[in-house]
């Protein structure tokens, strides 16, 4: 299998898990758009499955250059972390947002496969 079906059966796998403890939850003050956590949500997996082909993964530990690619990450966007965990939390309490963020996220990562091959 490889590294992008990997991370898509990933995603697939925690959006059902996720998934299953929905439930409305109040909309924060500070929440990202829908377009934002795809963008971000992207990045973000690009860059963890570069990490995981090219350094030794030490699952349970952050290395430095995981904290500083998330950090950049932030300031790009400019938002923080704790807006970053609000938002998540936010979208994966209210399923379909979820699922339409996800979908949207693991169709660009098939579209950068098919361009890879």
């Amino acid at each position: 299998m490889n590294r992008i079906s990997f991370f898509k059966a990933f995603s697939v796998a925690l959006l059902l898990f996720v998934g299953s403890s929905c439930g409305r939850s109040r909309q924060p003050e500070n929440l990202l758009p829908e377009q934002t956590m795809v963008d971000l949500l992207y990045e973000s997996y690009l860059f963890e499955g570069y990490s995981a082909i090219t350094t030794e993964y030490d699952y349970g530990k952050l290395s430095s250059e995981t904290v500083g690619y998330y950090e950049a990450l932030f300031k790009k966007y400019n938002i923080t972390q704790a807006q970053f965990d609000s938002s998540v939390d936010y979208y994966m309490r209210n399923r379909r947002l979820y699922e339409d963020i996800y979908n949207q996220v693991i169709s660009r990562l098939d579209s950068l496969e098919g361009s890879m091959l």
